[in-house]
């Protein structure tokens, strides 16, 4: 198994926090464990993405949600195949969560089908997707960072990488031997359980980087 570039921390890192030198393959193993399982918890991805393209339904208000955050650049934004002049949005972002957004004062066109009758109406619940939006986004990874052309300099927030770090590092011994539940590394020590739920202080780091549902 070899460790993804999109990966949230190193295998370096977790050694440390473990205070071990080996395990190498165990831990890049278990890394690619937690990052599906925090992806999973908040509903997104985080990793940086050059031309991410969203195919994303209106609602007739002036905050477009994006699913993935934060906006870096916006190459372009399309309605039904027809292409909005760059003047008429503006970027709506926090550059450290997951918020991610676009404003536009005249409204994100509803995409409602019409139901016919005494008068058309919208069908609300039947939105298409027909906003399209091209955009450069997300954190740029330990594992991303180049020295160019273009250069990509770590952006992803040490909060983070740390929640990866301790989900990771949680599973050691239980990657090792199923059986143990507890156990001392140097300094090091927690109690361990594979559960289907992240502890309480891992998601304490990741409750800014929770997905934005729009309904």
């Amino acid at each position: 198994m070899t460790l993804a570039a999109t990966a949230l921390t190193t295998i370096a890192a977790v050694q440390a926090e473990l205070g071990i030198e080996d395990g190498t393959t165990r831990i890049e193993r278990l890394i690619n464990v937690a990052v599906d399982r925090i992806t999973r918890y908040c509903g997104r991805t985080f990793h940086y993405e050059a031309a991410r393209v969203d195919v994303l339904p209106g609602y007739g208000g002036p905050i477009l949600y994006l699913p993935k955050g934060p906006v870096l650049e916006v190459a372009s934004v399309s309605y039904d195949g027809s292409t909005l002049n760059t003047d008429d949005y503006a970027i709506h972002t926090r550059s450290d969560s997951a918020f991610a957004a676009l404003y536009r004062s005249s409204g994100w066109t509803w995409t409602a089908p019409t139901v016919q009758g005494p008068e058309a109406s919208p069908f609300p619940g039947g939105e298409r997707n027909l906003w399209t939006i091209t955009h450069e986004c997300g954190f740029v990874t330990p594992g991303q960072v180049t020295a160019g052309p273009p250069a990509l300099v770590r952006s992803l927030p040490y909060d983070l990488e740390q929640a990866a770090v301790l989900l990771a590092a949680s599973w050691y011994p239980l990657a090792r031997d199923l059986r143990v539940t507890s156990e001392r590394l140097l300094s090091w020590s927690a109690t361990y359980s594979m559960t289907s739920d992240i502890p309480e202080p891992i998601k304490e780091l990741l409750a800014a980087y929770m997905s934005v549902e729009v309904a």
